[in-house]
């Protein structure tokens, strides 16, 4: 389940982001797929950081770390490729940094929620 929580949050953040940037939620050519690239790449990169580990017992400084460590992974390899591929100029920068930034923001207020809330939850038992 958090896997896909935090998939739609990286979704949000990129709607976020091409609003922020084109004013308008249509897509330039090419966004889309890298939308899914960001994904795909999400859904298998931060599971192997422990970014969606659920241990109890760990506080909520490593847990953050880890999702930090998943997030930046996410957007180096998506930088890689770009560069790689060549396609780095089809893309805005200022979009690129806002769908970071905003990416970065969200899974952070969500790991900060979840955990208020557990610790409310076991503070309740």
């Amino acid at each position: 389940m958090r896997n896909l929580a935090t998939l739609l949050l990286i979704l949000l953040a990129f709607l976020v982001a091409t609003w922020l940037r084109f004013e308008s939620l249509q897509l330039p050519p090419g966004y889309m797929l890298a939308l899914l690239t960001g994904l795909l790449l999400a859904s298998t990169i931060m599971p192997a950081t422990g970014a969606f580990r659920e241990d109890l017992r760990q506080d909520l400084f490593r847990k953050s770390r880890r999702l930090v460590a998943g997030w930046a992974t996410v957007v180096l390899a998506l930088v890689f490729l770009a560069a790689l591929l060549k396609v780095s100029a089809n893309y805005s920068r200022i979009w690129f940094g806002t769908w970071v930034v905003v990416g970065f923001a969200l899974l952070i207020t969500s790991q900060l929620v979840e955990h208020a809330w557990r610790v409310r939850r076991r503070r309740r038992t």
